[in-house]
């Protein structure tokens, strides 16, 4: 596993602490790649399976919310995010999508691993779940498309059970879905 780390802050404090993380990281065969700012995090090609992003802030500002919210959408990514000052409307914010772990605080070097593994298990539930999320939103789409389809049917006559079997026949003759059937119906 590949952690990307950006510290922002006393810097005395955080290259004593990078050093011990990184002891810590090789302990469990973890690489750690430090960056200096967030605009180098954004040149970095991350790889959802091998990366993880370690951000220690003194306070999430509206920047930092902004690089997150980008990085969520266009290279998801586990990740962990340590702060000595937040917000309830940031913190909302930062959980909202389930994929990122909060540490308040400074993130004690021994617990590192054990916070990688939650943070590794977080974002791959919070990527089950949108997945589902998406697959049912999807279900729901075609549902409806059926039931227009249906409902167009039977303004010509027909029962619901004689729409649909006629929505059927359509899908066989065309060697098509039912859903792509009704939805060139509906059209």
């Amino acid at each position: 596993m590949r952690i990307i780390s950006f510290t922002e802050g006393q810097q005395a404090k955080s290259t004593y602490r990078n050093q011990c993380y990184m002891s810590e990281l090789h302990k469990a065969g973890h690489q750690m790649l430090r960056v200096s700012s967030l605009f180098e995090c954004e040149r970095i090609h991350f790889a959802a399976k091998s990366d993880l992003l370690l951000l220690t802030l003194k306070t999430i500002t509206e920047g930092h919310l902004a690089f997150i919210a980008r990085l969520m959408h266009f290279s998801p990514v586990s990740l962990i995010v340590c702060t000595e000052k937040v917000n309830e409307n940031q913190l909302t914010g930062l959980l909202r999508c389930g994929r990122i772990t909060y540490i308040p605080q400074t993130l004690c070097a021994s617990r590192i691993n054990a916070v990688i593994e939650l943070a590794l298990l977080r974002f791959k539930m919070a990527n089950h779940t949108l997945a589902k999320i998406a697959q049912l939103e999807q279900k729901l789409v075609t549902e409806q498309s059926i039931y227009q389809a249906k409902s167009k049917l039977q303004s010509v006559g027909l029962n619901e059970q004689q729409a649909h079997r006629q929505l059927q026949r359509y899908a066989m003759q065309q060697g098509s879905t039912l859903a792509a059937v009704a939805k060139e119906l509906c059209k």
